[in-house]
């Protein structure tokens, strides 16, 4: 509801509807440090954050060839098609910039026709953007794999997971300064593992990228530490692990007030609820 997209009154429904969730629920799970903290006093609260798999490292091949890439001379982009994600920022500042590099914005629709539209007219005045659309995984894969940098142009986060995968693919990235963007991007000696433009206006984002490409050997240096960081952190079975922790304190919860049911009974329902 903080988001700029919604109404009033939508903005009054979820408000209402965020506070009678976080009131009625036995365990809340929140996937970045920073959303934690707005919540702290709310005592069930678990964070566990996001987290995505083992990168996917590919041949440059058919994917790269449809869209007339060559590895890397290509920014990155993926998400979706949506205001708080920025692609509008992101082409701004792209357009400030002297490079024969290409940007690519890879993502699917966001259901706002208007913006959508907006943006394919921005792309369309510069021959080096390539808008492909939603890509699967094979293809999103082999774009990570020999892009010569990512780029987080967004507003607002929970937790990129896009970055994440950006990170564990060892590329250099370009993000914002936003909270979500900042605590997935620190390395746990506090340096940053990402060029942080100041905000997500585009010459602030023009800035950064040119940081990028004055010295891309010193970027690829900080991203070098992306991969262990990631794989330390944010690992799916470390997650599942946490994740299943919190349905069974949950179900213990329930099962004392309820004062029915055994916990193989309760936590075979919750495993029905979750699709297991």
């Amino acid at each position: 509801y903080k988001l700029s997209k919604w109404a009033p009154l939508a903005r009054f429904l979820l408000r209402n509807a965020e506070k009678a969730a976080l009131k009625l629920a036995h365990r809340t799970i929140v996937v970045s440090r920073d959303m934690a903290a707005t919540f702290g006093h709310v005592r069930t609260l678990r964070y566990i954050p996001n987290g995505v798999g083992a990168p996917t490292r590919t041949e440059a091949g058919d994917g790269l060839a449809a869209l007339n890439l060559e590895p890397g001379r290509y920014l990155l982009y993926a998400g979706r098609i949506s205001p708080e994600k920025g692609p509008h920022h992101l082409l701004g500042a792209f357009a400030k910039i002297d490079t024969e590099m290409k940007l690519v914005l890879a993502g699917g629709s966001s259901h706002n026709p208007e913006f959508e539209a907006d943006v394919a007219r921005m792309a369309a005045a510069d021959d080096r953007v390539v808008m492909p659309g939603y890509l699967d995984a094979a293809k999103m894969a082999e774009l990570y794999s020999h892009a010569a940098a990512f780029v987080l142009p967004s507003e607002h986060e929970g937790l990129p997971v896009a970055l994440l995968e950006a990170l564990s693919y060892g590329l250099p990235c370009v993000c914002t300064s936003i909270p979500a963007a900042r605590e997935v991007a620190t390395a746990d000696d506090g340096s940053s593992l990402a060029i942080f433009a100041d905000s997500y206006a585009p010459d602030d984002l023009a800035a950064a990228l040119r940081r990028f490409l004055d010295d891309p050997d010193a970027a690829k240096t900080i991203a070098a530490r992306g991969p262990d960081h990631v794989a330390r952190h944010y690992r799916w079975d470390a997650i599942a692990e946490q994740t299943e922790r919190a349905y069974y304190e949950a179900a213990g919860l329930l099962r004392r007030i309820a004062g029915v049911g055994t916990m193989d009974e309760i936590t075979g329902r919750i495993l029905e609820v979750v699709g297991a």
